[in-house]
């Protein structure tokens, strides 16, 4: 009679609990560098990226932050560096 040293486990280390899937990086505007050319907006794929005024000044928003892919190119487009990417907490 043959025995599973792994049954009824989906594999990995034997009573390891699985990784949550990592969250991607969203995009977080630093609006003392953003001057509101759009760049970034126009490098948002799903279109996520919008330019909003506040205090009489534009500056790039993200809307939808579920629906980011993390992709990063909004941050590589935008001049100023104004855009760096982090990990969501919580």
């Amino acid at each position: 009679m043959e025995t599973d040293d792994n049954q009824g486990q989906t594999g990995g280390i034997a009573g390891a609990q699985p990784t949550p899937a990592r969250r991607p990086r969203l995009p977080m505007v630093d609006t003392r560098r953003c001057t509101g050319c759009g760049r970034c907006v126009g490098a948002c794929a799903p279109q996520l990226l919008s330019l909003d005024v506040q205090h009489w000044k534009k500056h790039a928003v993200l809307q939808g932050a579920e629906r980011c892919t993390g992709c990063s190119l909004c941050a590589l487009r935008c001049p100023f560096d104004a855009i760096r990417m982090v990990r969501p907490t919580g």
